[in-house]
């Protein structure tokens, strides 16, 4: 099952495989402000960093995750909670896919 959330203030794309959660986040700067920036200052910071966007990615397994949870966040939106030993992790996505998505963990987790 895949999903679009936000995560830590940025959207990622959140995966659940059968063992565990995976997700991925863009880097903070878009690829055209990188090209303005580059123009800006004569190519150098292109030539420092590159144009293409880096991804930060982050992986819970399921066996390490204790408690799955949801509550609502706002008019639209409903926070799936995954609780583990190191911390929460909070997913924020639409009602409906937080339904489904919060179940299918659930079912990942038994077996």
């Amino acid at each position: 099952m895949e999903l679009t959330s936000h995560i830590a203030g940025r959207n990622a794309k959140v995966r659940l495989y059968s063992d565990r959660v995976e997700w991925t986040r863009e880097g903070r700067m878009s690829g055209g402000a990188k090209a303005a920036l580059g123009v800006a200052t004569a190519g150098l910071s292109l030539a420092a960093t590159g144009v293409t966007r880096k991804r930060e990615s982050e992986m819970i397994p399921l066996r390490s995750v204790a408690h799955v949870g949801t509550k609502k966040d706002g008019l639209r939106n409903t926070m799936v909670v995954l609780t583990t030993a190191g911390g929460d992790v909070e997913l924020r996505c639409a009602h409906a896919e937080a339904k489904r998505f919060a179940e299918a963990v659930q079912r990942a987790m038994l077996g």
